[in-house]
């Protein structure tokens, strides 16, 4: 009798032990993850802690901010004041191929840039027209000019404003030009970190939005 109760102690004890585990455990990845996305946005930001993550997580973040560092100039990085806002035509591309100033998009147009591009392969580019030849390019967080040189893109209808205020925590943003926006608590996870102001380029059907200094786009769920 003592020794079936000495077991179901052992037991329980166990049982505790494994779940107090699973909390620190399930805590501290939470805490990773937080410090992770800090990190990733800047080494400085306040939720920034390498020292919690995991050293080869923790030097490609470091490396990431110096390569971030090395390329960002302040006259070429996205405005957060844009100069021209309204309405615009844009399209949207990838990379497919870098040779200094010359880009060859996915979608089979080639550009040359005022500068070289020494950004990754397939990444992802907003273009707002300039004229027919012209156009602003939104890689990264970086603005180019580009020329067509062969080929052509389709275009669409777009608005070209900022975003002024951010309220519950990114759920709901106010722009430049007085509109009001709601997102859904999925993409507040990203507009909740966007510090305004920043510029955005909302398409034409007010379905999506676009961080122009993150080139991330997000979900508008209404119109306020």
């Amino acid at each position: 009798m003592r020794s079936n109760q000495l077991s179901k102690l052992i037991f329980l004890v166990i049982m505790v032990f494994c779940a107090s585990i699973s909390a620190e455990s399930l805590e501290s990845l939470r805490a990773k993850i937080k410090s992770m996305e800090a990190c990733r946005q800047s080494l400085k930001h306040e939720n920034c802690n390498l020292q919690i993550l995991d050293s080869d997580i923790r030097n490609t973040l470091i490396q990431l901010d110096q390569l971030n560092s090395a390329r960002a100039a302040p006259s070429n990085r996205a405005s957060s004041k844009i100069t021209t806002q309204g309405n615009v035509q844009y399209f949207t591309d990838s990379i497919g191929e870098a040779r200094g100033e010359i880009l060859r998009l996915i979608g089979g147009s080639l550009w040359k840039l005022d500068r070289s591009y020494y950004g990754i392969i397939m990444e992802d580019l907003i273009g707002i027209s300039i004229d027919q030849k012209t156009a602003t390019f939104y890689i990264d967080g970086d603005t180019y000019t580009g020329r067509l040189i062969k080929g052509s893109v389709i275009t669409s209808s777009g608005t070209l404003t900022s975003v002024l205020q951010k309220m519950g925590d990114g759920t709901v943003l106010k722009l430049s030009n007085g509109m009001v926006l709601e997102f859904s608590s999925y993409d507040a996870y990203n507009t909740g970190w966007w510090l305004p102001p920043y510029p955005v380029l909302i398409d034409g059907g007010m379905m999506n939005m676009w961080n122009l200094n993150k080139g991330k786009k997000v979900w508008i769920q209404s119109v306020l």
